[in-house]
């Protein structure tokens, strides 16, 4: 049979009508504690487990109001499917819940997925959340085929990446760097002639690798976290490793930083700024070359840049030139590197009541636009 064990929670009983051609030795545990060494092991050696669904990433989220809540599910002692869900009130449309990169599930049950959903949704009725947003894992594009029958839609809310650029390690360095467009070859090459040099940065160099995001962030007009969000972040990932910071130097000057999530099979570049100096000397081109050349010496099977534009992932795809619009834009910087182009699932949500339904599928649209609206979606982004 099925059943519910619960962890640091109020006591929940649902049932569940054991369906056929499910295995009848499935447990579901719910959980809310913070830290959970075992659901993160199981997300590291899972193809679609991911960082944003760490109990690690729960800790770092909670900086900003949000609380989890991890629904697991074990066949005997083992973990073979869940889903952590954050959640937190709003002032516009009351709570809401955001599950990046999940359900993460690991066995090929066809019943199993529809379980997680069925439960899920239980949660969201228990914890009256209003809204909930969805994007499943990097490998789960058959999960959005029955989406829809599970009452979710396509968001307009476009909270996490739909396109990203993956350089598979692999390969031998001289093949990667002769992938790459000869125009980021030749820059790689004019920073080293120039004297530019790169270093993995430790914990205490957090500060000027903030320094550097917000001089970027002035420039071109995006917001960031404060301080102690990154501080916060490079403590609790880096404690098991996961967080890597690289640093540009020109005569012992940083003028380009950024730092990568180290996870699984992937080192994944989450943030990165240029101070504004020596950009002539190409110092972002070398440090991405220098981080892909340590994810490779330690045994990381991607790359992974993390986001381009859709529609540019499309046209390349299609074999079509990029818009004209994205020349000189971080996308054409990160496909310059010449890895695999990669479309990954959308994002969905779920309105729980019908009458909510109704009037987000029928007036959101028209108000999307509007800054508070951007600013819920600002609540959502993995960054």
């Amino acid at each position: 049979m099925i059943t519910h064990n619960t962890t640091s929670l109020e006591q929940l009983h649902f049932d569940y009508e054991l369906e056929a051609g499910l295995k009848p030795n499935y447990h579901i545990q719910l959980s809310g504690k913070a830290d959970d060494p075992e659901w993160d092991a199981f997300l590291a050696r899972t193809p679609g487990g991911h960082h944003a669904q760490t109990s690690l990433w729960g800790r770092v989220k909670a900086m900003h109001g949000w609380k989890i809540i991890r629904l697991v599910i074990r066949q005997g002692e083992r973990i073979i499917a869940g889903a952590q869900i954050l959640m937190r009130p709003t002032p516009i449309i009351g709570s809401v819940g955001y599950i990046p990169k999940g359900p993460v599930i690991a066995s090929n049950d066809p019943g199993l997925p529809k379980l997680v959903f069925n439960e899920m949704r239980k949660l969201v009725k228990v914890h009256r959340i209003h809204y909930l947003i969805l994007q499943p894992p990097d490998n789960g594009p058959e999960l959005t085929t029955q989406l829809r029958l599970w009452g979710f839609r396509s968001s307009s809310i476009k909270a996490f990446p739909t396109a990203t650029v993956l350089i598979d390690l692999r390969q031998n360095l001289d093949t990667i760097l002769a992938n790459m467009k000869s125009k980021t070859r030749y820059n790689i090459r004019l920073a080293q002639r120039k004297g530019i040099t790169v270093r993995k940065g430790i914990e205490d160099d957090i500060p000027t690798f903030y320094r550097i995001l917000v001089a970027t962030s002035q420039r071109q007009n995006f917001s960031v976290y404060p301080e102690r969000y990154y501080s916060e972040l490079g403590r609790v990932f880096g404690q098991l490793g996961h967080f890597k910071i690289f640093l540009a130097e020109y005569q012992d000057q940083a003028v380009s930083a950024m730092f990568t999530i180290a996870f699984g099979d992937t080192v994944l570049f989450k943030r990165g700024g240029w101070s504004g100096q020596y950009g002539n000397y190409r110092p972002n081109e070398i440090m991405h070359w220098t981080a892909i050349q340590w994810a490779k010496s330690q045994g990381y099977h991607y790359y992974n840049f993390e986001g381009i534009d859709p529609l540019a992932a499309k046209a390349l795809l299609q074999r079509e030139p990029i818009p004209a619009s994205l020349k000189d834009s971080v996308t054409r910087f990160k496909i310059g590197f010449g890895g695999l182009v990669v479309c990954l699932p959308d994002v969905y949500d779920y309105v729980h009541n019908p009458l909510l339904r109704w009037a987000y599928y029928s007036i959101y649209p028209k108000i999307a636009e509007l800054a508070k609206t951007k600013g819920v979606a600002n609540r959502f982004r993995t960054r």
